[in-house]
């Protein structure tokens, strides 16, 4: 039954991350590969959610259903650590350093920060609604 939870979350999470990727595209130039805004937004926004999760969690214990569906089934089809690196890995077959650099500069920052962000608020959630 626990799987369930985890299909569906993934489900959900990987129509949002297609949904999400589709509407903010990788930039390009002249058919270079320029600047993967989407893979940047999905992985922010899922690090910002299973810090929310987890800080809610953390002061107001949830049903291990919830943290199935959202954070290894909504979270996980959402982020895309895969497509991060293959997407890496063409800047740097393009000789794109300085973006390539950027690139893993913005996500680890952003997708921590998101994260700790998230943390906080849902523990101050948990605990006005615990």
């Amino acid at each position: 039954m626990k799987a369930l939870f985890v299909f569906l979350g993934g489900g959900v999470g990987a129509l949002l991350r297609f949904s999400i990727t589709t509407i903010f595209p990788t930039i390009e130039v002249k058919h270079f590969f320029i600047f993967p805004v989407g893979t940047l937004l999905v992985n922010i926004i899922a690090s910002f959610i299973i810090g929310l999760l987890v800080g809610f969690d953390f002061v107001n214990p949830m049903p291990s259903e919830y943290k199935l569906l959202i954070g290894t089934g909504i979270c996980g089809g959402l982020s895309t650590f895969s497509t991060f690196a293959i997407e890496n890995l063409f800047m740097l077959s393009e000789k794109s350093y300085i973006l390539f650099i950027f690139n893993l500069i913005l996500n680890n920052f952003l997708t921590l920060l998101f994260a700790v962000l998230g943390y906080f608020l849902g523990k101050y959630l948990g605990v006005i609604n615990g």
